[in-house]
């Protein structure tokens, strides 16, 4: 079995775990271009967000194009 990866919260130095079942998607809203979709953790110690990486649509065949 792998060893759970983790990272440091920016804000308080606890160590997140990385489990799949603590990820959430986040929508970043920008006023200039299309909204970004990042993977997300929240900090068990201090519940600051912290943003780990881009993610993308998931691209459905035969789906509106643009």
């Amino acid at each position: 079995m792998s060893e759970i990866k983790k990272i440091k919260c920016r804000v308080c130095g606890n160590e997140i775990e990385l489990k799949k079942e603590n990820r959430y998607t986040g929508i970043e809203q920008n006023m200039i271009g299309p909204d970004c979709l990042r993977d997300c953790y929240d900090c068990p110690v201090c519940g600051c967000q912290s943003v780990v990486n881009n993610r993308l649509k998931t691209y459905e065949e035969g789906g509106d194009e643009e």
